[in-house]
């Protein structure tokens, strides 16, 4: 059971005729993704990928994610520094989520270790092994 268990909604992104944001939550493509990562491991346990165009909110869409399906360690790469630093604030936070309205106000952050180099030792792995989520 996820340590966030029942703490995320699926609270959508609603717009008038004029385009305007009349309630906020996740826009269409986050919720899409959302969904695809659901039914996949509904059916599976390996890893899959989740291919999103730029902007359309991947981040908050892992963050989801987290909330909704994960239980236990999740393991995020990135290509380059200054995106590991803005992902890990995010993920610190739990980014736009209680913003939009999607996550619960209360509800604890999420451990977000970082790593900046390959890991060359079991000892370098040692930081997700002892910060295991839990509920307290």
């Amino acid at each position: 059971m996820s340590v966030w268990q029942g703490q995320f909604n699926y609270r959508n992104e609603l717009r008038d005729r004029r385009g305007k944001v009349v309630q906020k939550g996740l826009r269409p493509p986050q919720i899409g993704g959302l969904h695809a990562i659901g039914a996949h491991w509904s059916l599976y346990h390996q890893p899959a990928t989740v291919v999103m165009p730029t902007g359309t909110g991947k981040t908050e869409t892992m963050l989801a994610a987290l909330a909704t399906f994960v239980q236990g360690p999740l393991l995020v790469v990135v290509p380059s520094r200054v995106l590991r630093d803005q992902t890990a604030r995010k993920f610190a936070s739990f980014g736009l989520l209680r913003e939009l309205g999607n996550f619960a106000k209360d509800a604890r952050n999420p451990i977000v270790g970082v790593i900046t180099k390959r890991p060359t030792a079991e000892a370098d792995l040692d930081l997700f092994a002892k910060n295991r989520c839990s509920k307290q």
